[in-house]
């Protein structure tokens, strides 16, 4: 089930910026958000950040809604299915998997992809890029 967002307001500014993650490992997931919320913190963003399990989650969530990026984080052929399922928000997808899947992130355009396992360097650089593609749009 899609869970409630986590709200930080790190300081008053134009734009809430809004994360959804997609991942069905709760140590992960909050780890992920973490290293988010330190991000934010250095940029004195304010973050709303939205999570769920699968991709029927993801659906629901985006469903009536506008999200910044889109973080998948799931294993293997989930995360593959997830991604490709997202394909219309490529530009705003980060995705987070296993080298067998770079390829296919690579041909899908997502704004950043890279391996497991998560760090707060991986994320922070993710987060960056993912940022750059979008003000290139």
């Amino acid at each position: 089930m899609f869970e409630p967002d986590i709200r930080t307001r790190i300081r008053k500014g134009e734009h809430c910026m809004n994360i959804i993650i997609c991942n069905d490992n709760l140590p992960e997931r909050t780890l992920m958000i973490d290293y988010i919320l330190k991000w934010a913190s250095a940029k004195c963003l304010e973050m709303q950040i939205g999570t769920c399990k699968n991709w029927a989650e993801l659906a629901a969530a985006l469903e009536g809604r506008e999200w910044d990026l889109v973080i998948v984080a799931l294993d293997g052929v989930r995360g593959l299915d997830t991604a490709a399922s997202a394909q219309l928000l490529s530009r705003r997808l980060i995705w987070i998997s296993d080298l067998d899947f770079g390829v296919q992130a690579y041909r899908m355009c997502v704004s950043y992809f890279f391996m497991k396992p998560v760090s707060c360097q991986k994320m922070q650089r993710a987060l960056e890029c993912a940022l750059e593609v979008q003000s290139t749009q």
